[in-house]
């Protein structure tokens, strides 16, 4: 999941920052994500909202 909130993030032309924003979370939080650190599942829901992902169970 690292790679892809980072491919996301850039395809849609956000800085980390903006994403954090968006998502109501701190920088350093998208930089674990991104480092790949968990991701709560409320904030994966969140990112399926701004993605257009498919949450898999």
């Amino acid at each position: 999941m690292p790679n892809t909130v980072r491919k996301h993030r850039e395809d849609l032309g956000d800085s980390q920052d903006r994403l954090a924003q968006l998502l109501g979370v701190s920088r350093n939080t998208v930089v674990n994500w991104e480092n790949g650190s968990g991701i709560k599942s409320n904030n994966i829901m969140q990112m399926d909202a701004l993605f257009g992902w498919v949450a898999q169970n």
